[in-house]
């Protein structure tokens, strides 16, 4: 069996995709290097892998397979989580994952990759790699610390562009749920909303719903000075 040591997993052994078995059905070539894997167990983990083995795709027949601008080291990252003994996601490894798991399909790893990061604190750059891999569970949580961190931090301040932010990178690019953010915003005058570096990156419907309250707010002014 073509195992040997592999120190990134503690007191156990991982498989060397280098090194052919008697078992191997196919050859992956990832710049320029080979990996000998077998096609039952991408078939299993990858509906995207199943599809070429099964339908009549042209890799169906093929025991070598060229996979271009993919990185080896990568690769092999997201084999070692399909093959036993399924390595860990960790800070290491699972922004090299998640492209690979969106790409072919590989919900179970995609799922382990939210798992970790929903361990970590909620931030901008979380929301965005939610909302990159769809991701729904990390983009809640990051959405929910934005509107909260950045609603405070604009009344308490002249923070206006961060709360255009989060607007704009709110999960469906709809603030349905995130009142409190155009509530925020209204309270400007559409000049100063104007002059904000995010007024552009503004979908239509948040900017028609912040005006739309702009109005409401401003007639009821009116009827009190009356």
């Amino acid at each position: 069996m073509r195992k040997k040591y592999c120190p990134c997993i503690m007191e156990s052994e991982c498989i060397c995709f280098t090194i052919p078995d008697e078992l191997t059905s196919l050859t992956l070539i990832v710049e320029c290097q080979r990996l000998y894997v077998h096609k039952e167990v991408l078939a299993a983990w990858s509906p995207v892998f199943k599809s070429m083995f099964t339908k009549n795709f042209k890799e169906k027949e093929l025991n070598e397979i060229e996979l271009p601008g993919k990185k080896v080291d990568d690769f092999i990252e997201l084999l070692h989580c399909m093959y036993p003994p399924i390595k860990q996601i960790s800070d290491a490894n699972v922004y090299q994952l998640l492209p690979l798991a969106e790409e072919y399909q590989i919900s179970e790893v995609k799922k382990r990759c939210e798992d970790f990061l929903l361990t970590k604190p909620g931030c901008m750059g979380l929301l965005v790699t939610g909302q990159l891999y769809n991701l729904p569970q990390l983009i809640s949580k990051a959405q929910r610390m934005l509107i909260v961190h950045y609603v405070v931090r604009t009344y308490s301040g002249p923070e206006l562009s961060l709360v255009v932010t989060s607007i704009k990178y709110s999960a469906s690019g709809h603030c349905r749920n995130d009142e409190r953010c155009i509530d925020a915003v209204r309270c400007k005058s559409f000049t100063e909303l104007q002059k904000d570096p995010f007024y552009d990156k503004l979908h239509s419907e948040n900017l028609i719903n912040i005006l739309q309250l702009r109005v409401l707010d401003l007639e009821a002014a009116a009827e009190q000075n009356k």
